[in-house]
């Protein structure tokens, strides 16, 4: 029973209270968060669930963090969207609806190796952009700094922030 449908989150062509659980994962920043809350309102059943999550940057330890502080964050800075830095700052400032509903912590481990981290990183806008108009692409910068504080996989942690609200 289940239907697959690509929409606009702004415009959900769903009957008045039709769902229990509506769920946005990394996405939110770039939806019309207003409009979005109201048809959340709208299609959401009495007690139904709206539930969003994302994460911002990683962590692997002090010293790989602090390398990629500089080396990776600060030369990123300028060429993040403001959706991006909506999504980066954990949706600070967003005004959810609804009642919030404990939910337990929770992130994502991996092991990776630099070539792992790079190809992530190499996904993120903020990169093509900043590749566009740099001498030496940022992935390449970063072999040269990691592979040698880097020899052996390492955890890398992302922690959710969750939103969890009852209607």
């Amino acid at each position: 029973k289940i239907q697959y449908r690509v929409l606009p989150a702004e415009q959900p062509q769903f009957p008045d209270r039709y769902f229990d659980l509506i769920c946005v994962a990394q996405a939110l920043h770039w939806f019309d968060i207003p409009a979005f809350f109201r048809e959340a309102r709208r299609v959401l059943r009495p007690g139904g669930i709206l539930a969003v999550f994302g994460y911002g940057f990683f962590r692997i330890n002090a010293e790989i963090d602090a390398l990629l502080a500089d080396a990776l964050h600060r030369k990123l800075s300028p060429f993040w969207s403001a959706r991006n830095q909506l999504v980066i700052s954990g949706y600070s400032g967003v005004d959810f609806p609804f009642d919030p509903v404990p939910c337990p912590d929770f992130a994502i481990t991996a092991e990776w190796m630099p070539e792992d981290l790079i190809n992530y990183i190499s996904t993120w806008s903020a990169v093509k952009r900043y590749n566009q108009q740099a001498s030496i692409p940022v992935e390449e910068s970063l072999r040269r700094i990691l592979s040698p504080v880097w020899p052996e996989p390492l955890t890398v942690y992302m922690d959710i922030y969750k939103f969890i609200r009852r209607k």
